[in-house]
């Protein structure tokens, strides 16, 4: 799983060498931000790169994350992440 769509462009590589599905949220809105997070117009500044509220992932089978930068990780990396 991608925290952010804009990530993919890292992503191909290591698709092609682990054989690994890769999901992609769509990217937040501004309108998304304020709901999810509760953050004024002003806060949200028209949508963020950033995906808020990652604590979904908990609730998918979430085996191995790889992240933009760094090293790829276990679920248990997620879970002290978002604790």
């Amino acid at each position: 799983m991608l925290t952010n769509p804009w990530h993919e462009r890292d992503t191909r590589t290591r698709v092609e060498r682990l054989g690994a599905p890769v999901r992609v949220p769509p990217p937040d809105t501004q309108e998304d931000l304020m709901q999810k997070s509760g953050v004024t117009a002003g806060q949200a500044a028209g949508g963020s790169p950033d995906v808020e509220g990652l604590r979904p992932l908990l609730e998918r089978p979430v085996e191995l994350v790889l992240p933009t930068h760094g090293a790829p990780t276990d679920r248990a990396a997620l879970e002290r992440a978002l604790s």
